[in-house]
C-alpha cells in the first residue's frame, strides 16, 4: 500500500512517507493538530502504546479520528475467523471497549457513531487527549 501511495501521490513534492510501527514514528511532541487512523487500528499489536504515542504527537487540543471494524453482533464471528485466518495480528474492539481504551490513555471522545454495511460493522470516535 505504501508503494502504491508513493506512485499515486508523486507529483506532490510535499507529502512524506513513513513505513514504520506507529511507536516508531520519529516526531517530536506536539507536532500535529489532526491524527486520522482509518480502518488500521486492528491491526496494532500494542494498542494502548499506540494510542499514547497519539496522544504525545498531538498538539494540545488536537483531534484523534479512527474508523476501524466494530466487532459487534455477527461480525464478532467474522471478525473471529478473520483473525483465525489471518497471518497478521487482529484485534477488533467494540465501540465500547475502544471507549474505555481510550478513556484508560487519557483521551475524552467528542463523537462516536457506528453503522453496518451488510455484515461488516464499524465505527468511528473523534477524540481530544484529557
Amino acid at each position: 500500500m505504501l508503494e502504491r501511495a508513493k506512485y499515486r501521490l508523486r507529483y506532490n513534492d510535499d507529502i512524506e512517507f513513513y513505513g514504520r510501527f506507529c511507536e516508531q514514528l520519529p516526531f517530536d511532541d506536539n507536532t500535529f493538530s489532526q491524527i486520522i487512523c482509518l480502518n488500521s487500528f486492528h491491526y496494532y499489536t500494542h494498542q494502548g502504546d499506540v494510542l499514547r504515542h497519539f496522544r504525545r504527537m498531538l498538539k494540545p487540543g488536537g483531534n484523534l479520528w479512527i474508523l476501524d471494524w466494530n466487532r459487534t453482533g455477527s461480525f464478532k464471528i467474522a471478525s473471529t475467523l478473520i483473525s483465525w485466518l489471518s497471518p497478521e495480528n487482529i484485534n477488533s474492539r467494540s465501540l465500547d471497549e475502544m471507549k474505555i481504551l481510550l478513556q484508560e490513555n487519557d483521551f475524552n471522545i467528542l463523537e462516536k457513531e457506528t453503522w453496518g454495511y451488510r455484515w461488516w460493522n464499524f465505527f468511528f470516535v473523534r477524540c481530544i487527549p484529557c
